[in-house]
C-alpha cells in the first residue's frame, strides 16, 4: 500500500470523534467543515496558507506521511517564529493517546485559537503563582 492511498484512508470523522473530550472545538469544526486536510508539499505550502489566511476555514491538518517527529517539531518551531498571526502544532501517531493516525503539521489563526482557549477553560487559571 503506498502512502497516498495510506493518508487517503484516514478516517478524520472518527478521529475528531474520539479527540472531542479534549477538543471539542475541533470535533465542531469537522461537522461544519470548517477544517481543511492538505498533504504537505514545500512547493505548494506558502499558496495553501495564503488561502487559508483568507478562508474562513477553521484549521489546515498538513499530513506529511513521511516526516518524523523531529522534522515536524523544527518545521513547527520555524513556521511559528515567522508567522505570529497564526499558530503551528504538531502531531506524531508514534506519540499515541490522542496523536493524529498519521504525522501532521496542524495550522490555525492565533488569536482565534486563543479566544476558544480561553471559552473553554484551557488555560488553568488555578496555577498558583510564584
Amino acid at each position: 500500500m503506498g502512502k497516498e492511498k495510506a493518508v487517503a484512508e484516514v478516517n478524520w470523522r472518527q478521529y475528531f470523534t474520539d479527540i472531542k473530550p479534549v477538543c471539542p472545538w475541533a470535533y465542531r469544526a469537522m461537522e461544519q467543515d470548517k477544517i481543511l486536510t492538505w498533504q504537505w508539499s514545500a512547493s505548494q505550502a506558502n499558496t495553501v496558507i495564503s488561502l487559508f489566511k483568507y478562508s474562513n476555514y477553521e484549521a489546515l491538518v498538513f499530513t506529511c506521511p513521511d516526516k518524523d517527529s523531529k522534522w515536524l517539531e523544527a518545521k513547527c518551531d520555524e513556521q511559528n517564529e515567522s508567522q505570529t498571526e497564526l499558530e503551528w502544532l504538531w502531531s506524531h501517531p508514534e506519540h499515541g493517546g490522542d496523536s493524529t493516525p498519521v504525522p501532521c503539521l496542524i495550522l490555525q489563526d492565533a488569536k482565534n485559537l486563543d479566544d476558544l482557549r480561553n471559552r473553554t477553560g484551557y488555560y488553568d487559571e488555578d496555577i498558583a503563582e510564584d
